[in-house]
């Protein structure tokens, strides 16, 4: 009896997965043990300047970084050209970003951190982090799916080690000590990832200040990765200037779980994105069936989450984090249930991106933004940390809703009858459209 062979997509989403599977357990574990070793006071802090910093280095690059991505699938020569003006273009966005993160995290989200922690925090997410991601979607971009999300990876898994280091020399925890773990992390996977990199792609002998044109062409892609950060990273910042220090570290690690559990919606759209983004030029017929595919597995899966979540993780956590974290379990049982909204989420907006429609996606979740900030601001006064989860869960639902309906519409119609002159026209449609 001889098994089937694996098809591209079914080869390439089992390789990924298996690197989301192992990104995973290293997040899940970097996750309990700084929150334990931290506190939720400490931990809660970092989270709150960590998810501000995630949410600027969005802007880091110009939105280059997509551009080497969707330049690399088409072709090699054409993706280096990119990457060589986009690497000068996130050493400066880094040093226009980096002063306005400590600002804001001292400012306006009121962070009680020291300058030099905060500093750290910014320069890795700001800079090292946006440096490695460029390398990433050069591979991803060439087809090295699982190898670009091993990159990705990489930080997390150094600092875990460093951060095992650091509760066996030291079991009270440091803010301090973790915040240059962090920035260390992000450095030495940067120097490995520059390695592998060169091993398996084309990278650019010389590099090159970007054009203007060039920066307009990534500007509606760094306001799409803003929008799409932004609704799950605002709300830990939000949490750090409405709920303190204490309350934000039981909400930041309810919330950065459920993130976790969500990762293998996020490994299927990497490992299908070149072949969505390709379709476009294919068979409409087919393209339509992957839509709709990814869609239904997609909410599938965010509902089994949302049951594993509020059944079986409060007790477990409750036991793994000890008395310090009373309360964490209702609090993850209440916010289970934005895990199948977040999933549909994550599928609706890669599958926009892959359409070539980043402004409509920017703007579907810039209104959730938006809403959520609203909604923030008026319930968690009365309501405390509740009122930041149905803030969540308000604006999840309706980013979901909105691009689901747009996706929807979208598989519905008849595919044309000449397939050829369909996808001339897409593409065409794609070079004029200014989102």
């Amino acid at each position: 009896m001889h098994l089937p062979r694996l098809g591209p997509i079914a080869r390439s989403s089992a390789q990924t997965l298996g690197v989301y599977g192992l990104r995973l357990a290293v997040q899940l574990a970097l996750l309990l043990l700084l929150a334990r070793w931290l506190g939720p006071a400490h931990y809660g802090e970092f989270a709150g300047v960590a998810a501000l910093a995630m949410g600027l280095g969005t802007l880091s690059g110009f939105g280059l970084s997509f551009v080497v991505l969707m330049e690399s699938a088409k072709s090699a020569d054409a993706g280096a050209a990119v990457l060589a003006r986009a690497v000068p273009a996130t050493l400066l966005s880094a040093a226009l970003l980096l002063p306005l993160y400590l600002w804001l995290a001292v400012v306006v989200i009121g962070s009680t951190a020291g300058l030099a922690s905060l500093g750290l925090i910014g320069l890795s997410e700001l800079l090292l982090v946006p440096l490695l991601g460029l390398l990433s979607n050069r591979l991803h971009g060439l087809g090295y799916v699982a190898r670009s999300q091993a990159l990705v990876l990489w930080p997390m898994a150094l600092r875990l080690a460093g951060l095992v280091g650091c509760m066996t020399l030291a079991p009270t925890g440091s803010f301090g000590i973790y915040a240059l773990v962090h920035a260390l992390g992000a450095l030495a996977a940067l120097a490995l990832g520059s390695v592998l990199a060169t091993a398996r792609a084309q990278l650019p002998q010389r590099l090159h200040w970007p054009d203007r044109t060039t920066l307009r062409h990534g500007a509606r892609f760094a306001v799409m990765n803003l929008a799409a950060m932004s609704p799950g990273e605002l709300d830990k910042a939000l949490a750090l200037r409405l709920l303190g220090a204490s309350g934000t570290g039981l909400y930041a690690l309810a919330s950065r779980g459920m993130a976790v559990v969500t990762l293998p919606v996020a490994a299927m759209l990497q490992a299908a994105l070149p072949r969505l983004i390709r379709g476009l030029h294919e068979s409409a017929a087919a393209h339509r069936r992957l839509l709709r595919v990814v869609l239904t597995l997609s909410v599938l899966y965010g509902v089994s989450a949302a049951v594993l979540l509020h059944w079986a993780a409060p007790p477990l956590l409750e036991r793994l984090l000890g008395a310090a974290y009373v309360g964490i379990g209702a609090v993850v049982a209440k916010i289970a249930w934005i895990a199948p909204f977040m999933s549909l989420r994550i599928a609706t907006g890669a599958t926009l991106f892959a359409l070539g429609r980043p402004l409509l996606r920017s703007a579907i979740e810039g209104g959730a933004v938006v809403l959520l900030v609203a909604l923030a601001l008026l319930l968690v006064p009365r309501l405390g940390l509740n009122g930041l989860i149905v803030a969540v869960l308000a604006s999840e639902a309706s980013m979901a809703a909105v691009s689901g309906l747009f996706l929807w519409r979208h598989v519905q119609r008849p595919p044309p009858v000449a397939n050829a002159a369909a996808a001339s026209a897409i593409g065409s449609d794609q070079a004029q459209r200014p989102g």
